[in-house]
């Protein structure tokens, strides 16, 4: 089974070459059991390939505000062109397409975003569901974040390729 990190190369994400993810995700999923992913922002679709490839059995969401991000044709890929400032149309995607085992919030790294998006799709996250906001912008963005959601977790990954925003907050596991 090729490790996410490749995956997520092969298909052109930043995941494991810019940021240091790949290995994070592979420890938090080594037997790829999930069968519903949920990432808000597709930006290329880059990503959503990459768990649909590593999750053999997972139905794949992407949530963007930008409709030229969206991806049509493409197997156990669904995407849909929303704000995450719009607590309706997630509550909607999360009714129809939840619960979800995996919710990456991957979007505008804006920490008002973040906790919107949050709030709105926590309550469909599977039981034994991982909710991850990657890419925290330093510590100021970080302690907020973890005040307003207590059981969070930070996983620094800052010293692996020195990079300034590989910080991540993960609720679960």
């Amino acid at each position: 089974m090729e490790s996410l990190g490749t995956l997520f190369d092969r298909f052109g994400s930043d995941k494991n070459t810019w940021h240091s993810y790949g290995t994070f995700y592979d420890d938090l999923f080594p037997d790829r059991q999930a069968n519903s992913i949920l990432e808000i922002g597709v930006h290329s679709g880059a990503s959503l390939r990459a768990w649909a490839a590593g999750f053999p059995s997972a139905q794949v969401y992407g949530i963007d505000v930008n409709p030229n991000a969206m991806l049509v044709g493409e197997e156990r890929i669904t995407t849909f062109c929303a704000s995450v400032l719009d607590a309706g149309s997630l509550e909607v995607i999360g009714h129809e397409r939840g619960p979800f085992e995996l919710i990456v919030d991957d979007g505008s790294h804006r920490v008002v975003e973040m906790l919107h998006a949050w709030y709105s799709l926590e309550p469909f996250l599977s039981e034994g569901g991982v909710y991850v906001i990657e890419d925290i912008s330093g510590e100021l963005d970080l302690r907020l974040l973890l005040r307003a959601i207590p059981e969070s977790r930070c996983v620094d990954l800052r010293s692996r390729k020195n990079q300034w925003d590989d910080l991540l907050l993960v609720v679960g596991r």
